[in-house]
């Protein structure tokens, strides 16, 4: 019998350090074609605060990750030689074609369903018909998906539902890696329902936000990270300065479907100089 864990974290990088605190200390051992390491099964990563999503362990370049993350997956581009820009694992998963399976945001902002619309709308719209809908899900592992392919996404999809007046949101994954994985995952998925939460509001309904957890059956740290993870261990013991990314606002969904660049995210998504107003300047375990 496979015991839940929830690990919670006010943001993200509590969420990823304690994370990485609870797999060093219950992890088993890993062999697997990703290589090898320490793992757990059955885990709730719960995201309190969905706003405040930003990996700065790694900064600058965890932030300046996230920010062209954001961009491919608002374009929805599925060719690697786009997504290579940002990371060369992109290149090496791509099949025959040139084009990989794991943008999110194509699932999300721009493949329809067979009504015509995507898969965000149709979520609105089943709110719409019915607020204590279950069925408000977006789903990232297709069919097509089900072959020898490099590119297996790790994430299954994500569901929002309201409960007790707040929009909560509950990503499924099949695995997940705490240092590559965790933080951008749920980094994008809590902007998902941002949007959705915004409009909602839009549409009426008296709702606040409610806590992003990302569930996952597997979740690792890869012997492979292991100048990665020592990064991250000597930034926790720092004073790291803090600041939230643009909120959502109406210009991001034409931005994403028009392919322009007026919304304040989008801006600040394509600026390489960032210098925000800070939320605290503080150790990671004492500041909010």
């Amino acid at each position: 019998m496979s015991i839940l864990h929830t690990i919670k974290g006010k943001h993200t990088d509590e969420l990823v350090i304690n994370a990485i605190d609870f797999v060093l200390e219950y992890g088993t051992n890993l062999k697997a074609r990703s290589g090898s390491g320490l793992q757990v099964t059955n885990v709730n990563y719960v995201l309190v605060n969905p706003r405040d999503r930003l990996h700065f362990l790694r900064q600058p370049t965890s932030i300046e990750y996230q920010k062209q993350e954001f961009l491919m997956y608002f374009k929805g581009t599925r060719k690697a030689s786009d997504m290579e820009k940002i990371s060369k694992l992109w290149g090496r998963i791509a099949d025959e074609n040139g084009n990989i399976n794991s943008n999110y945001g194509y699932y999300t902002f721009h493949q329809t369903t067979p009504t015509g619309t995507t898969q965000f709308e149709r979520c609105l719209e089943l709110f719409n018909k019915n607020p204590q809908t279950r069925r408000a899900f977006i789903s990232i592992l297709q069919l097509e998906h089900q072959n020898e392919t490099k590119d297996y996404p790790c994430t299954i999809g994500c569901q929002f539902f309201i409960k007790n007046g707040y929009l909560e949101a509950i990503i499924n994954s099949r695995s997940c890696d705490i240092i590559t994985g965790l933080p951008y995952d749920i980094g994008f998925f809590s902007l998902v329902q941002e949007m959705m939460f915004v409009s909602l509001k839009q549409m009426g309904f008296d709702l606040k936000l409610g806590s992003c957890t990302l569930h996952t059956n597997f979740t690792q740290l890869y012997y492979s990270r292991k100048e990665l993870l020592k990064q991250i261990m000597e930034q926790r013991t720092k004073n790291l300065e803090r600041y939230l990314m643009p909120a959502v606002d109406e210009k991001l969904f034409s931005d994403i479907q028009n392919q322009t660049a007026f919304s304040d995210i989008v801006k600040w998504s394509k600026n390489k100089q960032y210098s925000n107003t800070p939320l605290f300047v503080g150790n990671l375990f004492h500041d909010g």
